[in-house]
């Protein structure tokens, strides 16, 4: 059964607003800083606890325990960096990855690319991003990141001789 839609949202990050403007017409205009710091506070770990798991909760790339941990623990360092557009994307690998791809393909040194990268536009960015050389070399630096290689798998004792 589909979820009925009351409402529209419409963020301002400049004026810390929402706007929920609803269907039959009134808009209820709700600013952060109208709020005392013991909410804003409720509101700061509620936000966190929603950001951080919807990360790993999306499914996307997400297959194993530690690629959840790995793209939560990606998000919120990104967060961190106060980077709240790139936490917004759905895929769990950072730019760092992208970065090392980059320098790796080019055969240049990861801080003369990281360089590159932050001088770059977001267009740019969503090139780099697209190109499929650049996105394999990526998703694998990624997913060799996640691997422990003193782990034993359980699952995989029934493979045991």
């Amino acid at each position: 059964m589909a979820k009925a839609k009351y409402a529209t949202k419409h963020d301002n990050f400049d004026t810390m607003t929402v706007e929920f403007r609803f269907l039959h017409g009134p808009v209820l205009s709700c600013c952060a800083k109208d709020l005392p710091n013991n909410i804003l506070e409720c509101m700061a770990i509620h936000g966190i606890r929603q950001k951080v798991g919807d990360k790993y909760s999306s499914g996307q790339n997400i297959f194993t325990p530690e690629q959840a941990y790995a793209a939560a623990k990606d998000l919120w360092q990104q967060l961190v960096d106060g980077n709240w557009k790139a936490a917004r994307g759905t895929n769990a690998i950072s730019d760092s990855f992208y970065i090392q791809a980059i320098a790796q393909i080019k055969q240049m040194d990861v801080e003369a690319v990281s360089a590159l990268w932050a001088g770059m536009d977001a267009d740019q960015l969503k090139g780099f991003k697209a190109d499929t050389q650049v996105k394999a070399v990526a998703n694998k630096l990624w997913s060799e990141s996640l691997i422990d290689p003193n782990a034993k798998s359980s699952a995989l004792d029934a493979f045991d001789s």
